[in-house]
């Protein structure tokens, strides 16, 4: 598997922080993504969508830290949507009944335009 990625793009028309992941979201990577969404944070956006349609894999430890970028958001208004997960990363969500916890859309562009 390549190594993780992650490209932040802003959106100021639409209020939103737009992050590409790529690569493994595995434990190898799990500091890059707390460090990575700890930046996001700290900008308190109005919305994050984070791109997942190139994550096939997220060891617990991410979806920690997906879970606290979701609470860190919401403390400050903000709101957390999940673009293009893939079915079998949405399945561990589901088998965590995160699929409760998060709001998952099938495009970048559809959470944009959710309400």
């Amino acid at each position: 598997m390549e190594p993780f990625q992650i490209d932040v793009e802003e959106q100021p028309d639409k209020h939103a922080t737009i992050a590409r992941l790529k690569g493994s979201a595995g434990i190898g990577a799990a500091d890059k993504i707390e460090q990575a969404f700890t930046r996001l944070s700290v900008k308190r956006p109005q919305l994050v969508v984070l791109d997942m349609s190139h994550i096939e894999f997220v060891a617990s430890i991410v979806i920690g830290s997906l879970v606290r970028l979701q609470h860190d958001l919401e403390r400050n208004k903000g709101k957390l949507r999940l673009a293009a997960v893939q079915p079998i990363v949405w399945d561990v969500f589901k088998r965590c009944r995160l699929d409760t916890v998060f709001r998952a859309y099938d495009s970048v562009e559809t959470a944009l335009g959710a309400t």
